[in-house]
């Protein structure tokens, strides 16, 4: 007789997670209890040693010098970043997979290595790295947030993600959280539970990525991999006080996970990208994933290097304050004109992008995602658990798939939006443009779905297929409580500013962050213009 879905999700938390986690690491239910405190990073440093938090304070980049230096040893870093992740996970619920074990014997292999050879096994020798659900580590479990892909048991492969990681030396120590089906801005699901902002825990941290921008923001990793096709690394990327990249569709490795759906064929397609806490950290995984010679893993990647340009001294930057479909709220406008001042102040020419298409292109892009509706709710079925409420408005209505002759008209609309971003660049002579990440600095538990617009300024970028980093610029403050009532333009965009003055003191201390959007395949182009903000900041 078939286990009922109840019971076997709580033997795969206890034997895949809570078990793996070492006795001395846990934390009282007293404790938790007591910690009523919504911003819990302060609280959590408390559990570690003082070498612990030293470590675990460092960015990825200081780290892997410090290691091929011989200053700090990989069981010494992996052995902190651990402790420090099973803290946050039992106040935050972001892990999935424990491999906290695994990794130390992975981490002394390195050690002896290095000592024996002197030498390191590649850029991120000794590194813990994070890595979403979604992709495959064999051994693991790859879960989408469905019981019935837990069901599945264990993968036998790794993914190019894993792969690549690896075979630059890192040490994969956890898998961390994601919403059920991946198509949330939050990141709660029926195997593993709700996953809260460390900031805030009123609010989400984002999704679908969210388990990675929980995780990283709490200090509990140095660098993660999750995976982006409507904001799923932009937005826990802001939303957690991060940075994060996600690159042109086929520039990193990506294939070899478990993959039940990608939307329409060609419509809007996935990749994979880091969160980390420094603009140096991204340039290491982009060199990395650029310098593996993809294509031998993933037969969709491009083969081309890692080439650092050369930016103009002064640069033209465009700016997004409203995409037609959604004005953000105020600190997300404050965040936004704090970076063109910081920009205008050392040197650089901004212009107003006049970008209104914002509405068109979240539509577009829902449409061109919708296509699998009938396909989640059989795998919903098997399970057993039923759609959860963050993610269930959208598979209310089953939607046909659509034949060749729907998806051309689909695809010839999507090409003009491009042409017509494009036009902006060209016509402006600009060299990236900044915009809101989301038009909320988060979403309250359960409500992304009907905020739904806020995600129009992440979506618009992965329809146009281009690549934008995150840099984070402020956090919400007592004194950004709105004084007067907000006026919409239409229902979409009033539910948005409806939420924010309703719950303000939800969004208290939640970091924002800007995206900085550069042209299909210039991914060294936007790090190094995130090195030009994050300086001007």
């Amino acid at each position: 007789m078939t286990q009922d879905w109840q019971s076997f999700v709580k033997t795969v938390q206890h034997d895949r997670r809570e078990s793996k986690i070492p006795a001395k690491w846990r934390i009282t239910p007293e404790v938790l209890a007591q910690a009523t405190d919504l911003d819990v990073t302060k609280r959590i440093p408390t559990h570690l040693s003082s070498d612990e938090i030293e470590i675990t304070g460092k960015t990825a980049s200081e780290l892997v010098r410090l290691m091929a230096s011989g200053s700090l040893t990989s069981v010494q870093v992996t052995s902190a970043f651990c402790h420090r992740a099973a803290v946050a996970h039992q106040y935050l619920c972001c892990l999935t997979e424990v491999l906290f074990e695994q990794a130390l014997k992975k981490a002394q292999e390195l050690d002896d290595y290095f000592k024996a050879t002197g030498k390191t096994k590649g850029p991120l020798h000794g590194l813990p790295v994070s890595i979403k659900d979604e992709h495959n580590v064999a051994g693991t479990l790859t879960t989408w947030g469905f019981v019935e892909f837990a069901r599945d048991g264990p993968v036998e492969n790794d993914s190019a993600v894993a792969i690549t990681v690896q075979n630059a030396g890192a040490v994969i120590f956890c898998k961390t959280n994601v919403p059920q089906s991946l198509l949330s801005f939050e990141c709660s699901n029926a195997v593993w539970g709700t996953t809260v902002s460390p900031f805030n825990r009123k609010v989400v941290p984002g999704g679908s990525s969210g388990g990675e921008g929980c995780l990283i923001g709490a200090g509990g990793s140095p660098l993660g991999v999750g995976s982006d096709i409507g904001g799923s690394i932009r937005v826990p990327s802001s939303i957690n006080g991060l940075y994060g990249l996600k690159p042109s569709t086929r520039r990193f490795a990506y294939n070899g996970s478990k993959m039940p759906f990608v939307g329409t064929p060609d419509g809007v397609l996935p990749v994979n990208g880091p969160l980390a806490s420094s603009v140096e950290d991204i340039e290491l995984y982009t060199r990395v994933q650029c310098g593996i010679e993809g294509w031998r893993i993933d037969p969709n990647v491009l083969p081309r290097p890692y080439v650092k340009p050369e930016l103009p001294k002064k640069l033209r930057v465009g700016y997004i304050l409203d995409n037609g479909i959604c004005k953000p709220v105020g600190p997300v406008d404050r965040a936004v004109r704090k970076v063109l001042s910081s920009l205008e102040k050392a040197g650089h020419t901004t212009v107003d992008a006049k970008f209104t298409s914002g509405g068109d292109m979240m539509f577009l892009t829902i449409d061109l995602l919708s296509s699998y509706n009938k396909h989640v709710a059989e795998i919903v079925a098997k399970g057993g658990e039923g759609y959860i409420p963050s993610v269930k408005p959208h598979f209310l209505h089953e939607r046909p798939i659509p034949n060749v002759e729907d998806l051309w008209p689909q695809i010839a609309k999507r090409e003009a939006l491009k042409q017509q971003f494009l036009s902006i660049f060209e016509d402006n002579n600009l060299d990236f443009i900044v915009a809101p990440v989301i038009g909320l600095p988060s979403y309250l538990h359960d409500r992304s779905w009907d905020a739904g617009a806020a995600g129009s300024y992440t979506m618009a970028f992965n329809l146009l297929d281009l690549p934008v980093g995150v840099v984070p610029v402020t956090t919400v403050t007592p004194e950004d409580k709105p004084k007067e009532k907000f006026v919409g333009r239409h229902p979409a965009e009033q539910v948005v500013h409806d939420m924010f003055e309703a719950e303000f003191d939800s969004f208290v201390n939640v970091p924002i962050g800007v995206q900085i959007v550069g042209r299909r395949g210039f991914e060294e182009w936007v790090v190094e213009c995130m090195k030009v903000v994050d300086k001007a900041l």
